[in-house]
């Protein structure tokens, strides 16, 4: 689920509500000091005059809640960092910090488990080459890539793969690719809006390539052959 609202930040630890030193300035051994011994912090001092898109993992449901009820009730706090994204059930938000002290307020409240930085990451467009019916009838069989023979994936059998899933995070499926399994047992979710066996990239279907090409004598094979395997793409 994406929010895009803007919250501000409050102060709260489970039980008890703390008061900041609004000075503090976000480091390595001030933002330490504040941690108990199960907490960690996996990212370097300092966000500089940009945001800093962070995952803030809370010790449990309970801390998450509230945090949420009390920075969604302030609206005189100067605090203008983002809620980009919550992840319920694992207690993870993703969040925008705008400055240092946004950052430390959230240690002192006692409720963070640990922060981690969330950079996003941008596919390069390759332009590709289209296959021409010369091609096809220049391919004789299936093609065994490199690295198919390089996890001796040819010498087990895939009897017993359909009870397999496997799950596949990237840019789509191309339902239509002649190579790819199309069976009951494929299926996915795309969060942004668009269709998940719609590939507008191709990575996606690259991937799912690796994992399952099928064995019908021509274009590739993967490691699994038969198209029986769960494929879950996102």
């Amino acid at each position: 689920m994406q929010l895009s609202h803007t919250i501000t930040l409050l102060l709260l630890s489970y039980g008890c509500i703390q008061e900041a030193d609004a000075s503090v300035l976000f480091d390595e051994e001030s933002i330490e000091s504040k941690m108990d011994d199960n907490s960690l912090v996996n990212f370097h001092a300092g966000l500089g005059d940009g945001k800093k898109r962070m995952i803030v993992k809370y010790k449990n449901a309970k801390c998450m809640e509230a945090m949420h009820l009390q920075t969604l009730a302030s609206k005189d706090s100067s605090s203008t960092s983002t809620l980009i994204m919550n992840f319920e059930g694992d207690n993870i938000d993703i969040v925008n910090f705008e400055n240092d002290q946004d950052i430390a307020s959230y240690m002192e409240s006692g409720n963070v488990e640990y922060f981690e930085e969330d950079p996003i990451r941008y596919i390069y467009e390759v332009e590709s080459k289209p296959i021409t019916q010369r091609d096809l009838e220049e391919t004789v069989g299936d093609v065994v890539p490199f690295g198919i023979n390089m996890v001796r994936a040819l010498d087990v059998s895939d009897e017993f793969v359909r009870n397999r899933k496997v799950c596949v995070i990237d840019t789509g499926y191309d339902f239509a690719h002649e190579d790819l399994p199309k069976n009951s047992n494929v299926g996915g979710n795309d969060n942004r809006g668009n269709q998940w066996n719609l590939d507008q990239n191709g990575h996606g279907s690259h991937v799912a390539g690796t994992i399952a090409a099928v064995q019908n004598g021509r274009g590739v094979v993967g490691v699994n052959r038969n198209g029986e395997i769960g494929l879950k793409q996102w």
